[in-house]
């Protein structure tokens, strides 16, 4: 499944990238005006590309009929309770099917971690072995299992016991 999330669901978008969904988000669409993709060209984007749109806007969803999930609460977590519900999937995390956070492309796994050393803190670096980065030259961001995914991890395990 590929998404397209509304500019009001950064968070989830993060969220969906980290699970290793292929997720546009609205934002990133809009030019150098910052002026917001009108919904008619973010439905005829996410029909071209074959994406399901994720939104809190009710005229949006609308639009996009049956290839849209329109949420409602504010939390993240209820989201993807939601997503879980519609799609009838599971939220497995592995690192090296996860994409980057911040501008959706795929991961590289890290063969010789000196070459990111800069990139994290030190003690990041001394106690993690296995590092991703990110495969767009413009991003590089760095990503490793840490406390934060067990957290996201735990958190996930509540919403499917209710």
């Amino acid at each position: 499944m590929k998404f397209l999330t509304d500019c009001m669901l950064g968070r989830l978008t993060r969220f969906l990238r980290i699970f290793g969904y292929d997720t546009i988000f609205a934002k990133d669409l809009e030019k150098e005006d910052k002026v917001a993709v009108p919904d008619d060209d973010l439905v005829e984007f996410a029909q071209t590309e074959k994406r399901i749109i994720i939104t809190k806007d009710k005229l949006l969803s609308k639009k996009a009929s049956a290839s849209s999930l329109f949420l409602e609460g504010e939390d993240v977590y209820d989201y993807l309770r939601q997503m879980k519900v519609r799609f009838k999937s599971e939220f497995q995390f592995e690192l090296k099917n996860a994409r980057c956070s911040v501008c959706n492309s795929t991961l590289n796994q890290v063969n010789n971690k000196e070459e990111i050393r800069k990139l994290v803190n030190e003690g990041t670096y001394e106690n993690i072995e296995e590092f991703y980065q990110c495969s767009n030259t413009n991003c590089k961001k760095v990503y490793w299992y840490g406390t934060h995914i067990e957290d996201i991890l735990s958190k996930i395990k509540q919403i499917e016991i209710e």
